[in-house]
């Protein structure tokens, strides 16, 4: 299933830089259409991809790592992309088997923050969309995890903790003389509400740990010294940091009860 999503979300992500964001973007003229209608197709010949190698985790296989049409290699990148997610969701499935309405808020999240990562990673920048979207999630799951305990620690915690992480971001923006993209900020708001408490008290510090441990292991493999005026994509590791979030996160007993109840 997360094997599906994530071939979707990287699909999905390649449209929409290439009716937005890409140089060739003016010659794509009903974009919603091109979201919708177009086919997968070959980097390098631009011929359609057979469904058969578009199967998850096995496509790359049948292909045997090379184009049918024209012999051009393949990206080994989709394969682990379809490989890990597919771990993601067996983890996911393992630890919360019966919270189907927590999986599919997952589910949910997954697709936008792959979308996020990609789009990000590529020209350092998080469309205003995604980022009301998760929002609005957060906020759908929060009602529904909290609708019967309106009063209690648990929920206002679950609100505070993040609105105290996107005023201590917006500070550290400001005193980085805005050198933290305000995108950033309000994705801190928008997982840190969806990771729940007290896993929102987590989040970003897993977030920056989890950069810090990349360009780490990028520099000593390439071995570089790491350039500190360089530009990081955060949303991709406030992304990744969010999802490992989730496959741990713990509720309130009472309100998981009522929760799975629901």
């Amino acid at each position: 299933f997360f094997s599906i999503l994530v071939s979707f979300a990287d699909s999905f992500s390649e449209r929409i830089m290439n009716a937005w964001f890409r140089p060739g973007r003016k010659q794509i003229r009903n974009k919603y259409q091109y979201l919708l209608q177009a086919r997968s197709t070959c980097e390098s010949c631009h011929e359609p991809v057979k469904p058969r190698y578009l199967v998850p985790v096995f496509g790359y296989i049948f292909a045997r790592g090379k184009c049918s049409q024209c012999g051009t290699a393949i990206s080994k990148r989709f394969f682990y992309e379809d490989t890990l997610s597919f771990a993601y969701g067996f983890v996911l499935f393992l630890i919360h088997p019966y919270e189907v309405l927590f999986i599919l808020f997952t589910a949910a999240f997954f697709i936008a923050g792959v979308i996020i990562a990609r789009i990000d990673r590529e020209f350092q920048l998080v469309p205003t969309e995604f980022i009301l979207g998760i929002l609005l999630l957060a906020m759908a799951e929060y009602f529904l995890q909290y609708h019967f305990l309106v009063n209690s620690a648990g929920a206002t915690l679950a609100l505070l903790v993040p609105i105290l992480w996107w005023l201590g971001f917006h500070l550290i923006r400001i005193l980085s003389k805005y050198q933290m993209g305000l995108a950033d900020v309000r994705l801190v708001l928008g997982l840190g509400i969806a990771c729940g408490y007290p896993g929102s008290v987590y989040f970003p510090t897993v977030a920056a740990l989890v950069g810090i441990l990349f360009y780490g292991l990028t520099a000593l493999i390439n071995r570089r010294q790491i350039d500190l005026k360089m530009r990081i994509p955060f949303a991709v590791y406030l992304v990744i940091a969010f999802l490992l979030m989730r496959l741990f996160k713990v509720f309130d007993v009472a309100v998981k009860k009522d929760f799975l109840r629901f």
